[in-house]
């Protein structure tokens, strides 16, 4: 029997084409529920994450009394150096949430906040940008935004996203999943 050498390299190169794209199609939407679930604006902050192949920076906005809507702080890390920690009230969760109303019983659907702490592995650590309207702190450095005039850096072992309001128990649960699932298939060395 004769095998057609170019009938078998075409269906090898068609089936990793469409292996990579749909691959990319599930890379994009993961990204997408990341950014989904770290976006949030209420009252006076606003939150947003990036996601650059396996490098994740966070945004917090806060509308200042005297300078308005300025960036208040922003994480950059690795993202497969940092972990989450588990909730010990709910130890399947990677994310902690409460009521903010007092003698409230804290159910999951009515949650009005949540955060999640990403713990990053040593010797890496965060970069972890400030507004110079917060108190600077010794080892901060000069950030290179607006030219050095309104923030600063320092490095850290953690990184936190807080979110305040509805819906954000749902929010947290879609970040912390889809981040999971996109460092263990894209940013691990067997991923």
């Amino acid at each position: 029997m004769k095998t057609n050498y170019k009938t078998s390299i075409c269906a090898v190169i068609f089936s990793l084409v469409w292996s990579s794209s749909s691959t990319a199609t599930e890379k994009d939407d993961l990204i997408a529920n990341i950014v989904t679930g770290g976006t949030h604006e209420f009252e006076d902050e606003r939150h947003t994450v990036e996601v650059s192949n396996c490098t994740m920076t966070t945004y917090r906005w806060k509308n200042h009394e005297t300078a308005g809507w300025t960036l208040w702080s922003s994480f950059k890390f690795a993202m497969n150096e940092g972990h989450f920690t588990k909730d010990g009230n709910a130890p399947n969760e990677r994310y902690f949430i409460s009521v903010i109303s007092a003698n409230v019983a804290v159910e999951h659907d009515t949650a009005e906040f949540a955060s999640w702490i990403f713990y990053i592995h040593a010797p890496e650590v965060a970069s972890f940008e400030r507004s110079n309207l917060r108190p600077q702190e010794e080892g901060d450095r000069i950030s290179s935004r607006n030219n050095g005039t309104t923030h600063h850096i320092r490095e850290e072992d953690r990184a936190i996203v807080m979110l305040e309001g509805p819906e954000v128990n749902a929010k947290a649960k879609l970040f912390t999943e889809s981040f999971r699932q996109y460092v263990a298939k894209y940013c691990t060395f067997l991923g």
